[in-house]
């Protein structure tokens, strides 16, 4: 096998496999992950991502090392920083001063809400319109 410890996601299917049986050496073999002498490094990743595992996610934080805080998020999606308040809050924490959150932090699954109502551009499409996210709590499950 020539990426033995690759997991598939399904929405990465194509990117994964588009090389698969190319005629030719592979220039980058995968290798063990090494970091030294960096700033804490700060890594995210959802428990249920369907693009990016939570596997590739905790390993690459365990192969970094003492470097590196994965910041878990509890809930479904790609993209942390939008998903959830308390990863948004350390995300831009982190970004502004580089103090990670302590190790082992979760942040809780936030769930979606519908949409109120569809509204009108001003082209005539209908536009589902993105939640305030900013001082709302974002997500907030109603039912």
């Amino acid at each position: 096998r020539r990426a033995p410890v690759t997991r598939f996601s399904t929405l990465g299917w194509t990117v994964q496999t588009g090389c698969q049986d190319w005629p030719s050496e592979v220039s980058n073999p995968q290798r063990r992950l090494h970091v030294d002498g960096t700033p804490p490094i700060l890594m995210t990743n959802s428990r249920f991502d369907p693009a990016t595992p939570y596997s590739w996610g905790s390993n690459a934080a365990r192969q970094i090392g003492r470097e590196a805080v994965l910041l878990t998020y509890d809930g479904v999606g790609h993209g942390d920083y939008w998903l959830s308040p308390c990863a948004r809050t350390a995300i831009d924490t982190y970004l502004t001063t580089l103090k990670t959150p302590a190790k082992g932090t979760h942040c809780p699954a936030v769930w979606p809400t519908a949409p109120s109502a569809q509204r009108q551009s001003p082209s005539g499409d209908l536009v589902n319109p993105l939640p305030d996210l900013v001082g709302t709590g974002a997500y907030r499950r109603t039912a």
